[in-house]
């Protein structure tokens, strides 16, 4: 029988096909076990190596950071605001700490905890009114304060060009206003069309327990009647007041604040041709240890008696003559503007403080060498030749040149200077024969170094050609080891100093 099946191909075929599903249906479950096996596996493949890429991060250096420093390291390094090019005055928008939560998880739970990562409010109205709501909209100034707990607020308001943007501005200032009393500082820029926004900031009266410092800037700073607004500060210590136009010549507004706790003091005073300005003022600031003081088109004040203030160690005058009525027995660092050198030694005289740094401006070689003598522990020195002086200024380069005895050295304890010629001192300098100047300083800085004193220099020449630099003279120097920068108009980035020997061809 098996002979005749052999023989038959349909009964073999047959035998063949039932065979043939016989296997398949052996093998049709291990197969489909099989597959889901394999896709299992593959999951769980994926799953492990995202754990060992999740293991990997958190093992990471910045990982194992404590949120506490990872956020004070934020506090320190992090931009409040990114530029937005080509808008009104290239507008500054808020980004820190908006766009840590788009880093990472752990990022954000250590942003969202961290109250005093939020309690910087920087808010511009610079841009166009048409996207400007959309650029810092209400609810983001709202969720910012929420964030900030109960921290401090430090508040900047660059509010200028304000046009159709005053109702939302007014929303802004509405808010801040209730928050008050956690105001640690404020810093305010503004302009005209502003009276209904600076009536609602005047609501503050009152209610600053934490207000440490206070700065407004305006070209109608003048205008802005303060009156006591700060008078009631507890811990205000820093008042600054001034004009971003001091051109413009409007009366002074007087203002009450807590004078016997201020420490630091900017204002920016002008008159008008009925009055005249008294310095009075300080008499009432004995705490004084930073002042600054701006005049426009005054005339001599009529004050009668000398001012002592027992605490000022840095001053900063626009009008020499101020200096007449003042007395500093710890002043450490003056700044005079302009040309009226001729009344610092005999104000330090009747002083009796002993100055370590000293900028000045437009002043003349022959009273600069003379008081320099009088400066033995002057440590940091800057000046500045503006035009129209044309009284040369290499004399005194020379004079400072470190000389063999130590008696005879003007400034021997000089570790830095730092250096402004102005035209028209370089006018000449741009057909050759003024290069002496460089000459002159050059010679200064390798007798000064080599001498130990000297340890930085700054040396920026307001003009756009280097013709007659000695740059080998100065590159000898920072090769040594002085810290020296040499730059004018043409390279004035830091960068691109003309020391560098591919910033130096034509």
């Amino acid at each position: 029988m098996s002979g005749s099946l052999q023989s038959d191909p349909l009964a073999v075929h047959a035998q063949a096909l039932a065979l043939l599903a016989k296997l398949r249906a052996t093998t049709a479950y291990p197969t489909a076990e099989t597959a889901a096996i394999l896709t299992k596996t593959i999951t769980a493949v994926k799953d492990i190596e995202g754990t060992i890429h999740c293991s990997n991060a958190f093992s990471s250096p910045v990982s194992r950071i404590p949120p506490e420093i990872l956020c004070d390291c934020f506090r320190r390094t992090l931009p409040h605001a990114r530029i937005i090019r080509g808008t009104f005055h290239n507008t500054r928008v808020p980004t820190a700490p908006w766009r840590l939560a788009l880093v990472c998880r752990y990022w954000r739970e250590a942003a969202l905890q961290d109250a005093q990562l939020w309690s910087s409010i920087h808010i511009s109205s610079t841009a166009a009114p048409s996207p400007f709501s959309k650029i810092y909209p209400l609810p983001a100034l709202e969720t910012q304060i929420l964030r900030s707990g109960s921290a401090p607020l430090d508040i900047f308001l660059r509010w200028v060009h304000v046009d159709d943007m005053g109702p939302l501005l007014l929303r802004f200032a509405e808010l801040l206003v209730d928050h008050s009393v956690r105001w640690r500082s404020l810093k305010f820029i503004w302009d005209e069309g502003m009276e209904d926004i600076l009536l609602t900031l005047s609501r503050v009266r009152g209610r600053l327990p934490l207000l440490e410092s206070v700065q407004i800037r305006s070209p109608f700073a003048s205008h802005l009647d303060i009156g006591d607004v700060f008078t009631i500060a507890p811990q205000l210590q820093e008042f600054i007041l001034t004009s971003c136009a001091p051109n413009i010549n409007v009366p002074w507004r007087p203002f009450s604040a807590p004078w016997q706790q201020i420490t630091h003091l900017r204002a920016h005073f002008v008159i008008d041709g009925e009055e005249s300005l008294k310095i009075s003022i300080l008499q009432n600031i004995p705490n004084l240890d930073d002042c600054g003081i701006l005049m426009d088109d005054v005339i001599m004040a009529s004050q009668s008696s000398i001012i002592v203030l027992p605490c000022l160690r840095r001053l900063f005058v626009s009008r020499g003559w101020v200096l007449s009525f003042l007395e500093t027995p710890k002043l450490e660092y003056l700044f005079v503007k302009p040309q009226e050198d001729h009344l610092i030694l005999p104000f330090l005289r009747r002083s009796g403080c002993q100055l370590t740094g000293l900028k000045v401006f437009q002043s003349s070689s022959p009273n600069l060498i003379h008081l320099l003598t009088h400066l033995p522990t002057l440590a940091h020195f800057e000046i500045s030749f503006y035009q129209p002086h044309n009284k040369p200024t290499a004399p005194l380069f020379h004079a400072m040149a470190a000389s063999t005895a130590a008696s005879t050295m003007l400034c021997p304890h000089l570790e830095s200077m730092c250096i402004d010629l102005f035209p028209p001192e370089l006018e000449l300098f741009r057909n050759g024969p003024a290069s002496h100047i460089y000459r002159a300083v050059a010679a200064m800085a390798e007798s000064r170094w080599a001498n130990g004193s000297l340890k930085r220099l700054r040396f920026h020449a307001h003009t756009d050609t280097h013709a007659g630099m000695p740059v080998d003279r100065f590159n000898a120097l920072r090769g040594q080891g002085l810290d020296i920068l040499v730059f004018n108009d043409r390279y004035s980035n830091s960068e691109e100093m003309i020391l560098n020997p591919d910033m130096i061809c034509p």
